[in-house]
């Protein structure tokens, strides 16, 4: 898949007028019995052509849909490519698009975006939630006026959409971030922990799994001091290395920190190596912009999931819902174009419905020069 840089994006933003009529339903991944912890593959070489117009590869199911994409913050790689995967199938299926978002992750911007697709009248909207329960009422009436809704990356409450498309158990992904850590300190020292935003259950699901993995396994982790205090630098980059530069003034001893999050692990790596410091990361990175943090032995181990496939599967999960394929239950299944057949889950945490994508990537000396070229 073909990167599109932020600045085509934030041009298709500009089409918001051109927006028209929608639709709702739910999905998950047939990967139930995924294992986070596998390792990801070097990816396959891609063609670079460029996609045909939406017009000459489009599945009449889509014609004269739009859809509204809601991110948490406009410029983050994670859901600019993210969007991308969501945009590409959307031409395969005809349907217009518009991606939209905050400048620092707030809720009541988001809040505003969605009230302007709701007057729009699109007829689905996709959305990266900056707080688990702020969004309720203005999704809540999104639905009561015929639009679908589903969330991605990070969920609101099961009361606020129709369906979660998940890239992997967050959980399980947590437990693996304090391997990664465990093993970069050699199972001995102090491992601290900056986070994203603490109101979004995504980053809490993270720090869940962490924490349950070092409090179960007191064989493992019994030379290993995991710093309770979680600094946030809630997804911004400032705020993030601010947070990062306190974390390591406040416990000197760190050896390692684990960063749930693609803004916190650059802002913690580059203060790092800025500083010369004996501090490793790990945790959730874009491979393009840490593969320069291998080399220096900053990071030797990281987590991802496919980003572009993550938004190209939220994209036929929403329209299976808008074509009343079907209902978000459990049981349901989506055929999402080139992924595949993915089966509707029960969302445990919430008591909603999810569609799972499959397992996370991790990245290691071994691939992330290869992974580098694509996420």
């Amino acid at each position: 898949m073909k990167k599109r840089t932020l600045a085509t994006l934030l041009v298709v933003s500009m089409c918001a007028s051109m927006l028209a009529g929608c639709g709702s339903n739910n999905s998950s991944s047939n990967s139930s019995d995924s294992n986070t912890n596998t390792e990801a593959a070097a990816p396959e070489d891609e063609d670079e052509s460029e996609a045909a117009p939406a017009e000459n590869n489009a599945d009449s199911s889509g014609s004269g849909l739009t859809y509204g994409f809601v991110s948490k913050t406009t410029a983050d790689p994670m859901f600019v490519g993210t969007y991308d995967g969501f945009e590409e199938a959307c031409k395969e299926l005809g349907i217009e698009c518009v991606y939209r978002g905050t400048d620092d992750a707030s809720a009541e911007k988001e809040i505003e975006i969605i009230n302007q697709f709701i007057s729009q009248g699109v007829d689905g909207i996709a959305v990266i939630a900056a707080d688990e329960d702020a969004l309720q009422p203005v999704l809540k009436q999104a639905m009561d006026a015929g639009i679908h809704v589903v969330t991605v990356d990070s969920a609101t409450n099961a009361e606020s959409r129709e369906l979660h498309v998940d890239f992997a158990d967050p959980v399980e992904m947590g437990r693996g971030m304090l391997r990664s850590a465990a093993k970069a300190c050699n199972s001995e020292g102090q491992i601290t922990i900056l986070n994203g935003d603490p109101r979004v259950s995504l980053f809490a699901d993270f720090e869940t799994g962490i924490f349950a993995e070092y409090d179960e396994n007191p064989d493992l982790y019994g030379k290993i001091d995991l710093v309770k205090e979680v600094a946030y630098g809630y997804d911004l980059p400032d705020q993030s290395t601010t947070e990062a530069q306190a974390l390591i003034k406040n416990y000197p001893d760190t050896d390692v920190i684990i960063c749930p999050t693609t803004v916190a692990i650059l802002a913690a790596a580059k203060i790092i190596q800025d500083g010369n410091l004996d501090i490793k990361v790990t945790g959730i990175g874009l491979p393009s912009e840490m593969v320069s943090y291998y080399d220096n032995g900053i990071c030797e181990e990281m987590w991802l999931w496919d980003i572009y496939e993550y938004g190209y599967l939220t994209a036929y999960s929403l329209t299976a819902l808008v074509n009343g394929e079907i209902t978000g239950a459990t049981g349901d299944t989506v055929e999402a174009g080139k992924l595949g057949s993915y089966t509707v889950e029960t969302r445990e945490v919430d008591g909603g419905t999810m569609i799972m994508m499959g397992d996370g990537l991790v990245f290691d000396s071994s691939n992330i020069k290869e992974w580098s070229e694509k996420l």
